[in-house]
């Protein structure tokens, strides 16, 4: 999802990338691995975001 506020100064501009994982038994052998998950789809979000400024 975004939102964007088209009308303000540059300073005034937020933006925020997330990422999310579910666990799997079939491949989670601990909750580290779901957050690593959810990191590296936060990090592909940002680059997604950064691409189309």
């Amino acid at each position: 999802m975004t939102m964007e506020k088209t009308d303000g100064e540059p300073w005034e501009k937020v933006s925020a990338a997330i990422g999310y994982a579910i666990y799997n038994p079939d491949i989670d052998d601990c909750v580290e691995n779901v957050f690593n998950r959810a990191d590296k789809a936060m990090y592909h979000r940002k680059s997604e975001m950064k691409a189309l400024r």
